[in-house]
C-alpha cells in the first residue's frame, strides 16, 4: 500500500519526462494559453472570494475575515520543486516551527488539478507534528489555521453559480489571480535534441541556492535559457584527484549510479570547479523516491561561488539510454519556463501581494510570508498619537550628483511646536516602481538618511538607516530615535539627504519618510555628542583616540546611542563592539552570522522574507529588507559625578573567528570588509507631560 509521500511523488514522476508532442504544463494553461495581460497586480483591493474547505466554506472578504490575512499556495502537482516542499521532512520542519506563530493568519492550500492531495498533505503535516513532538498548543495552531481546500483550482473555477456558498463569494477569483501574470510562477526544465531531431523535455530541481546556482530571476542566475552540447562524464573518476576537462559551454550529465558511494552530489559538484562547466545534472538511481536538493545540508555561505548550476533529475530508462557511456554527447537547452502561479496572499486589509521567490523548495515560504503578513497588520493597526511631518515624500532614487545623495528640504515646526514633545519615531516606507516585485532592483543597497537643520548645534548626522531588499517592495518600518531629538528639536530649515553605498541609491527605489513627534513623561533628549564612527576593518580598525566629555547636571540621563553594520567581508563574520566609559565597557554583539537561518528569525520584527537571493542568512547587524534602528545604551551611572569633570570614552572591536571559536582584533591587512557606524553620546532631562 503506497504511503502518502509515495503517492505525491509518483504523480510528480508522471510529467518529469516529457515527449515534444506532450501537453504542455502537466495539461495545464501555459505561455501561448495564459493571458499577455494582468487582471490582478500586487497592491489591489481585490474582490471578495471563497474557497470550499472541510468544515465549509472559507471567505476572503474583509466584511468576513475584517484583520486576518491570508496565504493561498496552488499546488502544480507535477512540479519537483513543489513536490519536494511537500515531501521533504526537512521542509514540513522548517515549516511548522517557525516561530512566532502569526495569530491573525490563516493559510490555503488547494491543488490545481486533483483536490485529493490537500488530504495527502493534510496527513504529511499530521505525522510530521507528532514526529516533531510539538506542543499541543502548536499542533492546535496548525489545525485551525491550516485549511485543506475540497476541490481543485480548475473545479472552484468551473463551479456553477448555484452551488457557491450562501454568501455568494465567487469561487473563481483564486485561479483568476494566479493566471495572472504578476502571479505566475517558474518552472525548471532540461531539453535534449537527439540527432534525429527528437526532443525531450525533462523537470529538473536546481540545488541549494548559493551552494550551487539556480536558473532563475535571482542575483546570480545564468542567463536564460543556456545551450550547449551535454556530455556524460566518466562517473568513475568523479571525487578523485584526476581533474576534470574543460567544459567550456557545455553541460556535464552524471549517472548516480554509476558514482562512488563516497561522493556525494555536493562533493561532484566541487570536482568541477574549473572546468568552466555551465551546470551538472544528476540522474538519481532507479528507485529514488525523491530527488536531491544539492547543497541543502551544507552549513557554511557559499561553498561553490556560483560557478555552475547543480541539478538533479528523476531516474529515467529513456533518459539513460541517450548516454550509455562517458563521452556521448546530445545538444541541450537549459532554460525556466513561466506556470500559473502558485501562491499569492492577501493582507488584512484586502490588499493583494506576491509571497516573493521561493528559492528553495522549503515550505517555510508560507509561513514567513505569514509572519509577514502579521507583521504588516500590527503595522496597519498602529495609531500614533503624534504630530506627523512628511520628510521624504515618494522620492524614487536620487540623481547622485552630490556625491552624497540628492538633497531635499524640510521646514520643521518652530521650536515652541518642538518643545512640547519628547519622543520621536521614523516611519519608513519602501518600496519600487512597477506593479510587482520583478520591476524591482535585484541587489541590496545601505539606505542612509541624514539631517542638518540650521538651527541644531549638531551638524550633518545619520537619522535612519535601511537595507534594501532583493527586489521585494514593500519594506514598513518604524524606528525609536527619540535620542537623536536633539538633531531637529530647535525646528526650522533642515536638509534632508537620502544616499546609499555602493549605487548611492541610483537605482528606481521608491521612499517615504514621516518623522512623528509624541509626548509620553519621562526623559527629553537635549544634547548630541557624536563619538566614534566606522571604517575599513583593518589591522588599524581599532587604532582611535580617546573621546572626552563633560559630566552633565545632576538629574541628567545619559545613553550612548549607535548603528552599527558590517559589511563586505564583515557581512557574514559577528562582531561585538566596545564602548568604554571611565573603563565600564559595554558590549554590543551581532551573532546572527553563526545562524545560517538568522535573518528569518526577525521576520516577524519586519524582515520582508522571500527575496530573489539568499536574504535568510544572519548578518552582522543587518538583513536584506530591513531597517537598523538605534541601540542605545544608558551609561548615566558610569559618568562622574561631579558636573563639569572629565569623562574618557573609547570605543574598539572584535571579530569572532570561526575556526578557533574565539574573539580576536581585526587583523585584514589587504582586501577588508568595513564596518558603517554612527554613534554618540545623548543627554536628556526630565520631560513632564
Amino acid at each position: 500500500m503506497r504511503t502518502k509521500v509515495q503517492t505525491l511523488l509518483a504523480i510528480a514522476a508522471t510529467a518529469s519526462v516529457s515527449v515534444v508532442n506532450a501537453a504542455p504544463c502537466g495539461g495545464m494553461a501555459c505561455d501561448a494559453d495564459m493571458p499577455d495581460a494582468d487582471e490582478f497586480v500586487k497592491g489591489m483591493s481585490i474582490p471578495a472570494f471563497s474557497v470550499p474547505v472541510e468544515n465549509g466554506w472559507y471567505e476572503v472578504n474583509p466584511a468576513v475575515n475584517r484583520g486576518r490575512g491570508v496565504v493561498v499556495m496552488g499546488y502544480r502537482e507535477t512540479d519537483p520543486f513543489t513536490t519536494n516542499m511537500l515531501t521533504s521532512g526537512t521542509s514540513l520542519e522548517k515549516f511548522l516551527t517557525v516561530e512566532p506563530l502569526p495569530a491573525d493568519v490563516d493559510f490555503i492550500f488547494a491543488a490545481w488539478n486533483n483536490a485529493s492531495f490537500a488530504q495527502t498533505l493534510k496527513s504529511l503535516i499530521n505525522a510530521k507534528m507528532q514526529a516533531l513532538k510539538l506542543p499541543a498548543a502548536t499542533q492546535n495552531y496548525w489545525r485551525s489555521h491550516m485549511l485543506y481546500a475540497t476541490k481543485s483550482i480548475e473545479e472552484m473555477y468551473a463551479m456553477d453559480p448555484s452551488t457557491k456558498n450562501p454568501t455568494k463569494a465567487s469561487t473563481n477569483v483564486l485561479k483568476r489571480i494566479l493566471d495572472s501574470p504578476s502571479f505566475h510562477s517558474i518552472g525548471k526544465q532540461l531539453t535534449l535534441t537527439t540527432g534525429a531531431g527528437e526532443k525531450m523535455t525533462i523537470d529538473r530541481l536546481d540545488g541549494f541556492f548559493q551552494f550551487t546556482n539556480t536558473q532563475d530571476l535571482h542575483n546570480h542566475s545564468p542567463v536564460n535559457p543556456m545551450e550547449g552540447a551535454m556530455v556524460r562524464i566518466d562517473e568513475t573518476i568523479i571525487c578523485t584527484s584526476a581533474k576534470p576537462a574543460d567544459l567550456s559551454k557545455k553541460f556535464a550529465f552524471v549517472n548516480a549510479a554509476h558514482l562512488s558511494p563516497s561522493c556525494s552530489f555536493e562533493k561532484a559538484i566541487l570536482w568541477f570547479a574549473g572546468s568552466n562547466v555551465q551546470a551538472v545534472v544528476f540522474m538519481e538511481q532507479p528507485g529514488t523516491k525523491s530527488l536531491s536538493v544539492i547543497g541543502e545540508n551544507i552549513q557554511s555561505d557559499d561553498e561553490s561561488g556560483f560557478f555552475t548550476v547543480g541539478s538533479t533529475v528523476k531516474f529515467n530508462q529513456e533518459l539513460a539510454n541517450l548516454f550509455p557511456s562517458p563521452g556521448v554527447s546530445i545538444s541541450c537547452l537549459f532554460e525556466y519556463v513561466f506556470h500559473p502561479g502558485q501562491y499569492f496572499s492577501v493582507t488584512a486589509d484586502n490588499t493583494l501581494r506576491q509571497i516573493g521567490s521561493p528559492i528553495n523548495p522549503y515550505l517555510a515560504v508560507v509561513s514567513w510570508e505569514m509572519q509577514f503578513l502579521q507583521y504588516l497588520s500590527g503595522i496597519s493597526r498602529t495609531k500614533l498619537n503624534a504630530y506627523s511631518i512628511p520628510l521624504i515624500v515618494r522620492s524614487v532614487g536620487n540623481n547622485a550628483t552630490t556625491g552624497k545623495g540628492a538633497p531635499s528640504s524640510a521646514t520643521l515646526p518652530p521650536k515652541t511646536t518642538m518643545d512640547l514633545f519628547n519622543r520621536a519615531q521614523l516611519e519608513i516606507k519602501f518600496g519600487c516602481l512597477g506593479n510587482g516585485d520583478f520591476e524591482c532592483p535585484v541587489w541590496d543597497r545601505i539606505a542612509e538618511l541624514t539631517i542638518d537643520c540650521s538651527l541644531a548645534s549638531v551638524p550633518e548626522y545619520e537619522l535612519g538607516r535601511w537595507i534594501t531588499p532583493y527586489r521585494r517592495s514593500d519594506g514598513h518600518w518604524f524606528s525609536d530615535i527619540s535620542t537623536l531629538y536633539p538633531l531637529f528639536k530647535n525646528g526650522g530649515d533642515c536638509t534632508l539627504k537620502l544616499s546609499g553605498f555602493s549605487m548611492d541609491m541610483v537605482e528606481p527605489w521608491v521612499t517615504d519618510v514621516t518623522l512623528h513627534l509624541q509626548r509620553e513623561e519621562g526623559v527629553k533628549s537635549e544634547t548630541l555628542t557624536p563619538l566614534f564612527t566606522g571604517g575599513t576593518y583593518d589591522v588599524t580598525y581599532n587604532n582611535r583616540t580617546a573621546m572626552v566629555v563633560k559630566s552633565p547636571a545632576a538629574g541628567t540621563t545619559v545613553g550612548i546611542t549607535a548603528v552599527i553594520t558590517g559589511h563586505g567581508l564583515e557581512e557574514f563574520q559577528s562582531t561585538r563592539h566596545h564602548f568604554s566609559v571611565n573603563g565600564v565597557v559595554h558590549t554590543i554583539s551581532f551573532m546572527d552570522p553563526e545562524d545560517k537561518w538568522g535573518c528569518t528569525k526577525h521576520v516577524s520584527t519586519g524582515v520582508e522574507p522571500n527575496g530573489f537571493g539568499a536574504w535568510w542568512f544572519g548578518r552582522d547587524g543587518w538583513c536584506n529588507g530591513h531597517n537598523t534602528p538605534p541601540i542605545v545604551t544608558d551609561v548615566t551611572h558610569d559618568l562622574n559625578p561631579t558636573p563639569g569633570s572629565s569623562n574618557t570614552i573609547t570605543y574598539s572591536s572584535q571579530y569572532y573567528d570561526d575556526t578557533t571559536k574565539s574573539w580576536k582584533t581585526p587583523d585584514c591587512k589587504s582586501g577588508c570588509g568595513y564596518i558603517v557606524m554612527s554613534s554618540s553620546m545623548t543627554f536628556s532631562t526630565a520631560f513632564h507631560a
